[in-house]
């Protein structure tokens, strides 16, 4: 299991620590450990915390971040307009993120701009 959770983690140093921390952890805790990792590193993308910025594995382990309550935004789904800016079915839909949802539609910022739609916050 430690292999998986070091596979996982997006900061790789000092593997003995993390061995030794992993270690202190009982069994049956493995897989909540594992699963608030991956909560973890939703909460990381979203807030776009730079990698210098996340704790060593060891650290995070000791520390239990693993029982901190975090708050995950809920994804966006991807924007609806296309990437040359038509309803083309053909032309690809565009990669951006989208932010606003009008008429069961989802638009990224550039594409409420073009299409007069007020948003309250780019992304």
């Amino acid at each position: 299991m430690f292999n998986k959770f070091w596979e996982l983690y997006p900061r790789r140093l000092a593997r003995k620590d993390a061995e030794k921390a992993w270690g202190k952890i009982p069994i049956h805790r493995h897989i909540d450990v594992l699963e608030a990792l991956r909560k973890h590193l939703t909460m990381w993308k979203q807030q776009g915390t730079e990698k210098r910025f996340i704790p060593y594995p060891a650290t995070w382990l000791n520390g239990a971040r693993f029982e901190d309550e975090i708050e995950i935004a809920p994804e966006m789904p991807q924007c609806d307009w296309n990437r040359n800016g038509m309803r083309d079915s053909g032309s690809g839909r565009c990669e951006a993120q989208a932010i606003k949802e009008h008429e069961r539609q989802f638009y990224c910022a550039e594409h409420c701009s073009r299409l007069g739609l007020k948003f309250l916050r780019a992304a």
